[in-house]
C-alpha cells in the first residue's frame, strides 16, 4: 500500500511539474513573444489541476453585496484575461526597464506616468473606467498603485522593511495569487478572480513578471472589474 501511494505521489508531482515548465516564459522581460494560446495550456491545467496545491474553489454566483451575478473565470482562455494578457505583453519590456531604474522621485514619475497610460489606454479601448495597474518589486512590495492618490517614491520606500514588509502606498501583494504565480512560475504569468479590498468589488486580475524568474524588477499586475 506505502509504495502504491508513493507512486502516486511521484507521478503526481511529475504532472504538476510538467505542467509548469511546459509553457516557459522566463525571457518575458528580455523580448519573449511567447504566443497566448500556449501559455493558456498549461496555466489552463495546472489551475484546474487537482494535484495543484493553490486551486480555488469556484466563486460564488452573485456577490451578496450587490446582487450582481459573476462568471467564473476558472480558465486562462477566457477572453478577459487573454485581452488583459496581450495588452500589457508589449510594455513588460519598457515597464522592467524603469523599475531597475527607479532609484529617485524623477525616475519613479517616468513609471507611475508609464503604468497610468496603461490604465488609460485599456479604459479607452475596451470602453470601460475601472482599469487598474499595479507594479511590485520582486518580494511583493508595491510600487505604483494606480487605484491609489498618493504614487510618490517615498511611500513607496516607506515601511519598506522586515517590521512591516509593506509600504504606505498598499499592502504587501506577494501573497496575492497572480502576483505569487508570475514570481514563482517559468511562464511568470498568472490570473486570478477575487473580490478585491482596495476597491469593494471583485475584479479580473492578469499578472506578468518583469524579466528572469529569480532575477526580475518584479511584477506587473493589470485588472478590471468583473462583469
Amino acid at each position: 500500500m506505502l509504495k502504491k501511494l508513493f507512486t502516486m505521489s511521484l507521478l503526481g508531482m511529475l504532472c504538476c511539474t510538467s505542467l509548469v515548465i511546459g509553457s516557459d516564459q522566463s525571457n518575458l522581460g528580455n523580448g519573449s513573444t511567447q504566443g497566448w494560446e500556449e501559455f493558456a495550456v498549461d496555466a489552463t491545467a495546472r489551475h484546474r489541476s487537482g494535484r495543484h496545491r493553490r486551486c480555488r474553489p469556484a466563486l460564488p454566483k452573485t456577490n451578496a453585496a450587490d446582487g450582481v451575478r459573476l462568471q467564473y473565470y476558472d480558465s486562462a482562455e477566457s477572453p478577459i484575461y487573454q485581452r488583459e494578457y496581450k495588452f500589457l505583453l508589449p510594455f513588460v519590456d519598457s515597464l522592467t526597464a524603469l523599475l531597475f531604474a527607479n532609484t529617485d522621485q524623477a525616475h519613479y514619475a517616468n513609471l507611475l506616468a508609464a503604468a497610468q497610460s496603461i490604465v488609460n489606454n485599456y479604459n479607452a479601448k475596451f470602453g470601460i473606467t475601472s482599469a487598474r495597474v499595479v507594479i511590485t518589486d520582486q518580494d511583493g512590495l508595491v510600487i505604483v498603485d494606480t487605484d491609489k492618490n498618493n504614487n510618490t517614491f517615498a511611500n513607496a520606500q516607506a515601511g519598506a522593511s522586515p517590521a512591516t514588509f509593506s509600504t504606505t502606498i498598499n499592502v504587501n501583494h506577494n501573497s496575492r495569487l497572480s502576483i505569487l504565480d508570475a514570481q514563482q512560475y517559468f511562464a511568470g504569468v498568472g490570473f486570478e478572480t477575487k473580490f478585491s479590498n482596495s476597491v469593494g468589488v471583485f475584479q479580473i486580475y492578469t499578472a506578468i513578471r518583469l524579466g528572469p524568474i529569480l532575477k526580475s524588477a518584479g511584477t506587473v499586475r493589470l485588472s478590471q472589474n468583473a462583469p
